[in-house]
Parts: C-alpha cells; structure tokens; sequence
C-alpha cells in the first residue's frame, strides 16, 4: 500500500499482446496476458483522482490501449475529475475515436499525454525486431491527434539491425514533420531472454560488451546495447546517438514548459529520459503499486459518461 505522493506509477494489466523481439515485456513462457480486476482497478482510479496531492500518474501498462478495461479506466478518471497529469503507453495504430473523446474529455480536468512507441518507419528495420506498422494509418491518426492538441510523445530506437545514419534520420524526419512536439531516441538495448538476443550472432550485432566505449550516459550500466552491426558502424552508432542528444535537449526545454504545473517544486525534467524503463528492463517487471481506497468504490453500474 503507498500513500498519496507527488508522482506515482499504476500498473493496470501487466503484459503487452505484441511480440516485438528486442522486449521483455511478453512472458517467454507464453502465459497470457493478466488484467487486474475492473472493481479494483476503478476504486483506484476514484482514490487517485481524489487525493489531490497527486499530480503525476505513469500508467506502466505497454500498451494500454489494448484489453477489455482500457475505456472504463478513463470514464472513471473523468468521473472522478483527475486534476493531475497522465501519461499513457499507447499503441497508435489502436487509437480509436471513443478512446480520443476520453481523452478529450479527461483534457478538460487534467492532461493525458499519449506515448508511442514507433521505434522505425523502415518496414526492414521492423522486420527484424517483428514490429510491424501500418505507416499511412499512422499518418493519419497523427494528424488527428495533432489537430485535437493532444500531448503525444513518441520513441525511435536506433542502433537497429539494417538501420543506417541516413534512415534513422528518415524516422526522426517523420516524427517532426507529423508535429511531434517531444521525440525520445534510445539505443537498442540487447536483452537477455528475448529473440533478438538469440539471434545475435547471426545478425551480427555487435555490443557493448565487446566494444571499448567512452562512457556515454546513453548505456546503462549492467545492461547490453548494441552498438555495431553490418549496416552501421561504430562511429555510425555515435553519430545516432549525438542525434539523439539534440533530441533530448529541445525535449527538455519543451517539458519544463508544458508540465511546469506538475513537477514537484525542487525538480524539473530529467534529462534522460529513460531511466524507469532501464530500471524495468533490467530488474525484470515492476511491482505494482496497492492502493488503498478509503472510501466507497466506484460504482460503474450506475455512474457512466456518455457522449
């Protein structure tokens, strides 16, 4: 059980329907997904939309756009009128209308903001690590997002199999031109356990294990990264990276602005930006955050918001 703080992270389901080879967020096992109970989840979100002091919520879900729970979760935040920040882990090909008008809605009160993970725009890049993208759908609900000033970020990797300086610098191209205001670029890390690091000898990758690096702030200590293959070398590598730092810096400017209202009053924004999903990454899953409602639960049987 926690009590109210500043920022907290909300785990909703755990487990992610993709089957993307670089994460480690699918079970190797092959067990299912699991979804918290709805009761629960929905006495949650009426604790933390009435607990004020609350200004910062990181819902880890990797893809809360997905299950059966997703737009109830919403509905009941803007219910209960979360006053806070949200920042939720979304797939963008899965952005639905009604999932946009929650949002809209929950705008009103508070702010969302949508994290996408599109990691390439490169259909040979995605087949390498299974992430397949329908770019023109992309396209589109970008726009749409866009135009509804809706907060988004969204998340390229570099440093993937078949990638080059020059198409890495397409996908950054494609996020700026689609009007993403914060673009976050981080190397590909090798994780144990997942298919890519199975295959990486014979795609040939190359990590910092068996590199001299100069300590860029980029790798994380006790983590594997992949920093050479046959399509780019080393000094390609470092070059993606300096990209990714002037990434960074505009994201950082950016972010002091848009979430000066819910920063707490000694800090700003970080300037890695990648620090929770190093630490999930290499300690496994996250545990989850038990909170304890105080009063009544919702009642989603006879509260409801309708368009």
């Amino acid at each position: 059980m926690v009590s109210p703080q500043h920022f907290i992270r909300w785990e909703t389901q755990r487990g992610c329907p993709f089957r993307c080879s670089f994460c480690q967020h699918k079970d190797p096992q092959g067990v299912k997904r699991k979804f918290i109970a709805q009761e629960r989840i929905l006495t949650e979100a009426e604790w933390i939309s009435r607990n004020k002091e609350i200004r910062d919520v990181h819902v880890v879900d990797p893809t809360f756009n997905s299950g059966p729970n997703y737009l109830n979760i919403l509905e009941a935040l803007c219910i209960n009128e979360f006053s806070g920040k949200i920042a939720l882990q979304t797939r963008i090909e899965m952005v639905t209308d009604d999932f946009l008008y929650l949002v809209n809605q929950l705008n009103k009160t508070g702010k969302v903001v949508l994290e996408f993970g599109l990691q390439t725009i490169h259909p040979e890049e995605q087949k390498y690590i299974e992430r397949p993208t329908n770019l023109k759908k992309i396209r589109r609900k970008l726009e749409v997002i866009t135009r509804e000033d809706i907060e988004t970020e969204v998340s390229i990797i570099y440093g993937l199999p078949a990638q080059t300086i020059s198409s890495f610098q397409e996908s950054v191209k494609f996020c700026q031109e689609s009007g993403i205001p914060v673009i976050y670029a981080f190397p590909l890390m090798l994780l144990r356990g997942t298919k890519l690091w199975e295959k990486r000898q014979e795609l040939g990758l190359v990590t910092s294990e068996e590199i001299a690096n100069e300590g860029i702030d980029r790798l994380q200590t006790g983590i594997v990264h992949v920093v050479s293959s046959p399509s780019y070398t080393y000094d390609d590598w470092k070059k993606m990276g300096d990209i990714a730092e002037d990434l960074q810096k505009e994201n950082t400017k950016y972010l002091n602005y848009r979430d000066a209202d819910y920063l707490c009053d000694t800090t700003s924004v970080s300037n890695n930006p990648f620090t929770f999903f190093y630490d999930s990454a290499s300690t496994g899953q996250e545990n989850r955050l038990t909170l304890l409602s105080e009063n009544k639960s919702l009642d989603s049987s006879t509260q409801s918001f309708k368009k």
